[in-house]
């Protein structure tokens, strides 16, 4: 009874392939995908212009940035006052000051990125004011994706709990 491995052959020419990984081709963006506005290239469909799209992610950048730092301070702040050894007591101290920096720096970038967005919105509805028919449709299109984005808007359907 044989009880060596089977042998794989493998290609040696072709480089080393991880077990977890396909070697086939990655898919590449279809091309019937579009976007209602041509000014950037995302796989959903938007009525946000390329510079629109920068303040909404940059926006979300900071946000998201700044709720893991909240939640890292409060998890440091439990292991502070559960920790007994003094050297470690210090570690976590300095990890929290580091911490509250990081959250300062995000919050502040979310705050300037949210007043950014609300300028646009602003500039979207005196646009939307002076327009009519399919440019102000657009607009308004605009006006409430950035919205929902900012949390003034809630899509229908959405569970609030």
């Amino acid at each position: 009874m044989n009880t060596s491995p089977p042998e794989i052959w493998t290609d040696p020419t072709s480089p080393p392939t991880s077990p977890l990984r396909s070697s086939s081709p990655s898919p590449s963006p279809s091309p019937t995908s579009t976007t209602s506005s041509s000014s950037h290239n995302n796989n959903h469909k938007t009525a946000l212009t390329q510079h629109q799209h920068t303040l909404v992610s940059t926006y979300l950048y900071h946000r998201g940035y700044e709720t893991s730092a909240m939640n890292t301070i409060v998890e440091l702040e439990i292991s502070v006052r559960r920790e007994r050894d003094e050297p470690g007591v210090a570690w976590l101290r300095r990890e929290l000051a580091g911490a509250q920096r990081v959250l300062a720096v995000h919050r502040e970038g979310r705050r300037k990125g949210e007043g950014r967005l609300r300028v646009e919105v602003e500039r979207l509805r005196r646009v939307g004011r002076e327009t009519d028919g399919r440019e102000r449709d657009v607009v308004g299109r605009q006006v409430v994706e950035i919205e929902r984005v900012m949390g003034r808007r809630r899509r229908a359907g959405v569970c609030l709990r």
